[in-house]
């Protein structure tokens, strides 16, 4: 899956397991309503391009969300799970 689209999803269940509004994710973090509901679709309205975040972005979020960074960014899809070696 796109990792734009698949971090609107994260999003999604994320700030609904913890209870956030989407306000107080977007304060938290940091960012604009307005541009938290961007990310969340993948795509600028204006333009109808994907929205590519920041690592800041993505690290501000995750902060926000009380999740570790690394996780964070594999379950948006942004980086891979290493498989562990027995060596």
């Amino acid at each position: 899956m796109n990792p734009n689209y698949k971090l609107g999803y994260v999003l999604w269940k994320l700030k609904h397991e913890r209870g956030f509004t989407w306000t107080e994710l977007a304060q938290k973090a940091g960012i604009s309503r307005a541009y938290l509901y961007k990310l969340l679709d993948g795509v600028d309205p204006r333009s109808g391009k994907p929205s590519y975040p920041t690592i800041k972005v993505l690290i501000d979020i995750a902060d926000a969300l009380e999740i570790s960074r690394i996780e964070f960014l594999r379950q948006c899809g942004y980086i891979e799970k290493q498989e562990q070696s027995d060596s």
